[in-house]
């Protein structure tokens, strides 16, 4: 029915046609950039925060005689700021990857990096010192 409609307006649907293939050309081009190379970097770890209205929750797993087996901690809305020094090693796979790894470590050495984010780990206790309460 929308084809009959606008069918007098040929320029008009020619145009979305192109600009529907030009977006699924593009589309399809970095998704197979994205599956195309294995990528590895060094970097540092400026700084760790929490957003406005982050949290930390901790969770505790005690052994039969009162030590600590493990802490399991919780975070949401988790800040890390950081950068890249150097990509250490980049391995380009498939058809579309030409020359992929010299435009990714244009675009990654010396860049900042910043992850917003929410994470859960446990750590394992393998040693717990006596508990010493001071004055």
């Amino acid at each position: 029915m929308i084809g009959k409609k606008y069918l007098h307006k040929r320029g008009l649907m020619i145009a979305v046609a192109v600009i529907a293939l030009t977006t699924l050309t593009a589309g399809t081009a970095v998704a197979a950039a994205n599956k195309a190379i294995h990528i590895e970097a060094n970097g540092g770890v400026a700084f760790v925060s929490l957003n406005p209205g982050g949290t930390v929750g901790s969770d505790f797993k005690i052994k039969k005689n009162d030590d600590i087996k493990s802490v399991k901690i919780i975070t949401t809305g988790e800040v890390v700021f950081g950068g890249t020094d150097e990509m250490t090693n980049c391995d380009e796979k498939g058809k579309h990857s030409a020359g992929a790894c010299d435009h990714v470590g244009d675009i990654l050495n010396g860049s900042a990096i910043i992850s917003t984010h929410s994470s859960s780990a446990r750590l394992k206790v393998s040693e717990q010192p006596a508990l010493y309460f001071g004055v």
